[in-house]
């Protein structure tokens, strides 16, 4: 009687408790996704310089030594904003796939059972008709 039981034991689990641990490994990979590029990080310090760098300026007034710190600032904050702006585009288009790649992966969970009968008795009639 447990073998006659097999096959809705397979699709009880199949449809409640893998289906709940797919979902949360799908938030998972959606949780690391977002986090691992920083998204929130990126948009905070979009204009901040890159790695910090910039000249400080002179105590004195000097135009040419205002000029150069305000120039070399400046072009900090344009190369910060350029690569930040990369890794944003960058996250958020990881962040778009793994999206999609879930949705795909949860349409497949659903037929998965059809499409191993499917094969299954497939499998039987080239057999059969081939062989016998």
């Amino acid at each position: 009687m447990p073998l006659l039981a097999l096959p809705f034991n397979y699709l009880w689990w199949h449809y409640t408790l893998a289906w709940r641990d797919l979902w949360q490994i799908y938030r998972d990979f959606l949780w690391f996704t977002y986090h691992f590029f920083s998204l929130p990080v990126l948009v905070r310090s979009l204009f901040a310089p890159w790695k910090r760098l910039g000249e400080v300026y002179p105590d004195h007034f000097d135009l040419a030594a205002t000029l150069a710190t305000f120039f070399i600032n400046s072009l900090m904050r344009v190369v910060g904003f350029l690569f930040r702006s990369i890794m944003l585009l960058v996250g958020i288009l990881v962040l778009f796939l793994v999206f999609i790649l879930g949705l795909i992966t949860f349409l497949i969970w659903l037929v998965v059972p059809v499409l191993i009968l499917l094969i299954f008795f497939t499998g039987l009639k080239i057999f059969f008709t081939n062989y016998v």
